[in-house]
């Protein structure tokens, strides 16, 4: 084999000879989502007319999954070879950084396109979801875990603690809008001064829960109006989800 091919297979094997962590265990806590906010919102909460809450969720889950475990993938096997010093050994070999780089990249989509597949078989037990366009689901696969793959490469390549990863790792959550909250179609008592500084707009009466992360353990409020999820950076004239 050339360098190239044993790059990767070694990348690919590293992930693989523990697929019970690396692709069975997202699976299991995309299923885990499923379950609870399936069972929490499924007949309360209709995004789009006709279409029900568990099928609007399950390609949402089956992407993050993509694109964490394809980041993750590139990130954490740099990590571990700085940390172990066996780095040495992969600059070695006369590769070039071509090479280097799309062997990495290869694990890495493998990865995020493995776990993603299994997300899908595994939650299609429980609803049915129609593929309309089914090729358009495997090029943005392939292409959402490949932008992910190569930004946890340069993450994996900058950081030299585990701290700086993780702050790689917050910045992609925060800009793939996890700070939004989250609603529940049941009132409170205490009511927050201002809703837009919470991030939900407002535009009925109808009043429902909402649970905003970045307020704290104590971040369940009262609305008296329909709530909109907003992602980071996001307003109430640009909504997020």
């Amino acid at each position: 084999m050339t360098g190239f091919q044993t790059l990767f297979c070694k990348e690919w094997l590293r992930f693989w000879k523990v697929r019970v962590q690396t692709v069975l265990a997202p699976v299991l806590t995309a299923l885990l989502y499923l379950l609870v906010f399936g069972h929490a919102l499924s007949g309360r909460v209709e995004v789009f007319p006709g279409v029900e809450y568990t099928t609007f969720l399950i390609p949402g889950l089956a992407m993050m999954s993509v694109l964490q475990n394809s980041f993750a993938n590139g990130s954490s096997s740099l990590m571990q070879s700085k940390m172990t010093g066996n780095i040495v050994f992969v600059l070695l070999p006369p590769l070039s950084h071509r090479e280097f780089f799309a062997a990495y990249l290869l694990a890495a989509v493998g990865r995020g396109v493995v776990v993603g597949s299994g997300v899908l078989l595994a939650t299609l037990w429980f609803v049915d979801l129609p593929l309309a366009q089914p090729l358009w689901i495997v090029l943005f696969g392939i292409v959402s875990s490949a932008v992910m793959g190569a930004l946890g490469i340069v993450a994996g390549i900058q950081s030299d603690k585990i701290d700086q990863l993780a702050a790689f790792t917050n910045f992609n959550d925060g800009f793939a809008g996890w700070d939004g909250v989250t609603t529940f179609d049941a009132p409170l008592t205490a009511t927050p001064t201002s809703a837009n500084a919470r991030g939900v707009s407002r535009n009925t009466t109808v009043g429902y829960y909402v649970f905003a992360p970045a307020s704290g353990f104590n971040g369940v409020m009262n609305y008296q109006n329909a709530g909109v999820t907003l992602g980071a950076g996001a307003n109430q004239q640009v909504p997020i989800g």
